[in-house]
Formats: structure tokens, sequence, C-alpha cells
């Protein structure tokens, strides 16, 4: 024992480099330093910026344990006990970002001629597969509003990996996006904590782009969604965390909202949840196979006697919403308002529901195979593709084969060819 004291007490320490470039600190690398651009840049065929001014050693030390960590799936765990109602996406806000000062913040509004080729690609592009009011909005807010910048190129860095078939390319892609996603999050979390009408409305676009974010970032079935971190049958309800908490925010900005230049879509969303109590009514398919969870799943002892009252209650309502949902598409939806109300089934159902379906509960998992219909009438945009395959095919993995004839209309229409 006291021979390794005194190794560890003559053990010389090593003096840290600091003058590495941006991209090396980013990804937490060694960097070989040289000028103009480092053999990782180079290697990596990004740009090589170096830092004029260095941050203190503690400034350091805290972006290692705090923006390196960040994400809107773990920053939101804590809110999946909440309300529909109380649950905005301020709760995304981690508030070690309140007293820390990042590297990536001091980024925030710099931008570089890839970022010029980014936006290029946004205006040109990417904005043309976004629903109106979005696309002229986006480029009118963004020049006042530098975070909201740093999400459309982020935007259109996913977009250009979508369209590349080239896997280096991809992955350059997928790192810009990343990049630019971080930079972002610290003003814009910081900005929730203060909701006004001057910026309710540069929030409320920036958490649709957080939704594309989102839904894009990962393609396979290992990652439903962003920011899993373990293989899709232990994510089912994980992903959801953070569209609740974009869904939330409407609720919670409403009075700025209404009266806003957005205020249409308000409206027309407000149209969606009441379309069963205006008559409309759900395609006769989809309404009988949902009508399965009703007349026998909830029949049947073993559900009746694992099933407390307020899960029960908590079923039936996320069955009526969804039914809700579907009774808006059956009546006419546009693609803008149909991606809308995939995600305002998202954001209204209870808490007890998601907990419910993070214990796999197999009536949350059949209700969820029938919502994965609604995430298939989204995939006429490209973020969206394969999105319904991918969940139905981890509730199927989570669900016996006993249970098989209670999701055979939605395996059925998915899967058919058109």
């Amino acid at each position: 024992m006291s021979t390794t004291s005194s190794v560890q007490k003559t053990r010389r320490s090593h003096t840290k480099s600091r003058g590495g470039c941006r991209e090396c600190k980013r990804r937490k690398l060694k960097c070989g330093e040289q000028k103009p651009a480092c053999s990782g840049c180079v290697k990596r065929e990004i740009q090589c910026e170096y830092l004029n001014v260095e941050p203190p050693p503690s400034t350091k030390a805290d972006v290692s344990t705090t923006a390196g960590t960040l994400n809107p799936t773990q920053a939101a765990s804590s809110i999946g006990s909440s309300t529909p109602s109380s649950i905005p996406i301020r709760d995304l806000v981690d508030p070690r970002l309140e007293e820390t000062v990042t590297e990536n913040e001091r980024r925030v509004g710099h931008f570089d001629m890839e970022d010029i080729n980014l936006w290029h690609h946004f205006i040109q592009s990417t904005a043309q597969t976004l629903a109106a009011p979005w696309k002229e909005y986006l480029v009118e807010r963004a020049i006042s509003c530098d975070y909201l910048v740093h999400g459309m190129l982020a935007t259109a860095a996913l977009h250009l990996g979508y369209l590349s078939s080239d896997p280096k390319e991809k992955d350059r892609y997928a790192y810009l996006a990343s990049q630019h996603h971080d930079v972002a999050l610290g003003p814009f979390q910081r900005a929730m904590t203060n909701i006004t009408a001057a910026n309710a409305n540069q929030l409320w676009v920036f958490s649709t782009l957080l939704m594309t974010f989102t839904y894009a970032s990962f393609r396979s079935r290992e990652h439903l969604f962003p920011f899993a971190e373990t293989a899709s049958d232990e994510v089912l309800s994980n992903w959801m965390l953070c569209i609740r908490g974009c869904v939330g925010f409407v609720q919670t900005a409403l009075a700025h909202l209404e009266g806003g230049p957005l205020g249409q879509m308000i409206s027309e969303g407000l149209k969606v949840e009441s379309s069963l109590a205006d008559g409309a009514l759900p395609d006769p398919e989809v309404d009988q196979s949902l009508s399965l969870l009703t007349t026998s799943v909830f029949q049947m002892p073993i559900i009746k006697s694992t099933t407390t009252v307020e899960e029960m209650e908590a079923y039936a309502d996320a069955i009526e919403r969804l039914r809700n949902m579907f009774a808006a598409y059956a009546r006419g939806l546009n693609s803008s308002m149909t991606r809308a109300s995939a995600a305002m089934w998202v954001g209204r159902v209870s808490s007890t529901f998601i907990r419910l379906l993070s214990e796999k509960r197999p009536p949350a998992l059949i209700l969820t195979a029938h919502y994965c219909l609604l995430l298939k009438y989204c995939e006429d945009i490209w973020y969206m593709e394969q999105r319904s395959y991918f969940l139905f095919e981890a509730v199927k993995q989570n669900l016996g084969e006993e249970w098989a004839p209670y999701v055979e209309y939605p395996h059925r229409i998915l899967y058919s060819r058109p």
C-alpha cells in the first residue's frame, strides 16, 4: 500500500496543450496542431479552425460534463410523470447551461463557407419540402435569431445526408447537423425560461425543427428516434419525450401564438382536435380494428386483473384521441396538418399511458401499432420515411404471437404493396 502511495505521489504530471483546433476539441481528440489545418481535420475532410481566445481550464472541465452529455431525451426524462398540460418544452432545459459558458456557445452566430453552402441548400431545397407557412416564416425570422439559423443549418445538413449515397458524405453531414444542433440548444433553452410575445414564435419555429431533427437523425431499427442509446425494443416510449415537450410548448405559449403570424396553424390544430365532436368519423376498418381493444382485449381476465381503473381510463383516453386523429385524416388534412396530428396524439396522451407503453403492456403496444398508421400517412416528406415501419417492428418484437390478431389490420396496411 505504501509503495503504491509513493508511486502516486512522485508521478510526474503533464501539461495539457490548449492550442488544439476547434473540431478536435469538440470531438475530444488529441490535436496535432499543424497549421493551417491539423492532420485530423485533413483526414476527416472538414474545415480546421483555431480559437483565438482560450477559455479558462475550469470552464473546459465543465464543458465535458455539460454540453457533451446533453440531449433532449435525457434532459426530458423528468417529464414522464407530468400531465399533458404541464409538459412544455422548457422542461428540456438543463439548469447547468445557465451557469456554464461552453465552447459551442462562443460559436453562436459565427458561420463559415460550409455554413453558407448549407444555408443555400436550405433556401433552395430543404425549405421546399416544408409546408407553408414554415418555409417563408423560417427565413424571415432567422435573420434576427442566431439559434434559429443554426437549427435551419442542422436541418439542411440532415437533408443533404439523406440525399447522399456516399457513406463518408452521410457521416460528414451527420456531424455538421449535430454540431449546429448542439450550438443552438444552449441559447434556445435559455430563451425557454422566459417566453414572451417577442420570442414565442421563434421558439415555436425552432421546436418544429427540433422535432424534424428528432425524426430524421437516425434511420435504423436500432435507433427508432435520436438519442436512443439502447436497442429498439427498449426505447418504445423514450422518443416520445421530445415530441411531448414540443407539443406542450404550444399550450404554454398559446396566448402569445394565437394572435401571431402562425396563429392560423393554431386554429387548424384546434379543428383537428375537435373532429369527432364536429361529426367526422374514422375510416370504418380502422375504427373496427381499434374497437377490438374495448370489446375483446379489455375483457380478458388477465388484463382486468392487472389493470387499475386509472390505467383503464388512460387506455380509453388514448383510444379516443387516436380515433379523433383518424377522423380528422378521413375528413381531409394537408401534409403539414397530417404531421401535426401525429405529433399531437403523442403530446396529448396521458403520462399514465406513456408509462404503460414503457412497461410494454400489450394494450398500449396494440394501440401504438395502430398509431403507426398515422406515421405512415406522413411519409410524403423525407424525414418521416420508414418511421412507421421501424416503430411497428419494435412493437411486434414485444408482443407475443397470441396478440397478432389485434394488430393484423395495421400490419396489413403497413406492408401492403401500393
